[in-house]
């Protein structure tokens, strides 16, 4: 599968997420490979969704989920997106460790979700499915 971990989650923690995610044939890349960081979000993923339909989006923006405008990118989009809630807040150090922790299960969940399946994953790794 392939994973784009979108410009809310450091590119650090990502690049060590690529490499352990490699072992298992996944493919996880940072959406800066793609956009600027400044990127309005209806814009990445609709150009995300039309170069990569199929790709899983992480995300630590679950304001996506909330605002109007960007919900509606979106929903239009068709990716299956993981948010990350309150995963800012967390110092590198831990978010790194919480990802590497939570990646097998969201993995397993991405392999299941169907396009367009929205996920909120708490700082304690519950993953819940967001209601479209």
């Amino acid at each position: 599968m392939k994973f784009v971990v979108e410009h809310s989650v450091s590119t650090n923690p990502t690049a060590a997420l690529a490499i352990l995610a490699e072992l298992d044939g996944d493919e996880v890349v940072h959406l800066r490979t793609h956009y600027r960081q400044n990127t309005l979000d209806p814009i990445w993923l609709r150009g995300l969704a039309a170069r990569e339909p199929e790709a899983v989006v992480i995300s630590a923006d679950p304001r996506i989920t909330r605002s109007p405008h960007e919900r509606t990118a979106w929903l239009e989009s068709g990716l299956t997106i993981f948010f990350l809630k309150s995963f800012a807040d967390l110092t590198i150090w831990e978010q790194a460790a919480k990802l590497t922790k939570w990646w097998p299960e969201i993995v397993k969940q991405a392999q299941r979700a169907s396009r367009g399946t929205g996920f909120l994953v708490s700082v304690q790794g519950r993953i819940d499915r967001v209601p479209k």
